[in-house]
């Protein structure tokens, strides 16, 4: 039984995935994070092309939590690096429950995705491929309970 489980929820994530970002995303990438839990020195690593700098752009977080999760936000380090070797690093706060406790994402069963708005408007000084890192900042070493982290880049309209 477990194994259809999991199965219904991996079918599941693509059909919300698929969703969550429009017609104008120029990537749109989502990674599993580990079953044990997602370890405070581990950065998820995204290769995000960017071909036009004369666009504006919308970046993104998916994230993917079930109800067993036992905050009501997440923070998380992410660092930015340009195709030149310039690289920016922030802090990044998502609300995942509002103030009663309830999930903000959409969800089927116990799980919720969200997608959370991370810079909108944004240009892009150098064509090419940004390596971009994120790492869960909260203060346990390892956070259960989170099951995918994506980035997806649009165009701004």
């Amino acid at each position: 039984m477990k194994g259809r489980n999991h199965i219904w929820a991996a079918f599941m994530a693509i059909v919300l995935i698929g969703l969550s970002c429009d017609k104008d995303r120029v990537y749109d990438h989502v990674v599993a994070l580990s079953r044990e839990g997602w370890n405070a020195g581990k950065g998820m690593e995204f290769d995000m092309p960017v071909n036009d700098t004369k666009k504006a752009y919308d970046l993104s977080i998916h994230l993917r939590n079930n109800g067993d999760y036992k905050y009501s936000n997440i923070w998380l380090f992410i660092e930015v690096k340009s195709p030149d070797g310039n690289s920016v690093r922030d802090t990044f706060e998502i609300k995942l429950a509002n103030e009663a406790g309830r999930w903000t994402g959409k969800g089927i069963g116990n799980v919720y995705e969200l997608l959370a708005p991370y810079k909108k408007n944004i240009l892009f000084p150098t064509r090419g491929i940004y390596h971009v890192t994120v790492w869960q900042a909260m203060r346990d070493e390892t956070l259960e309970h989170l099951l995918n982290l994506g980035l997806c880049l649009q165009y701004h309209i």
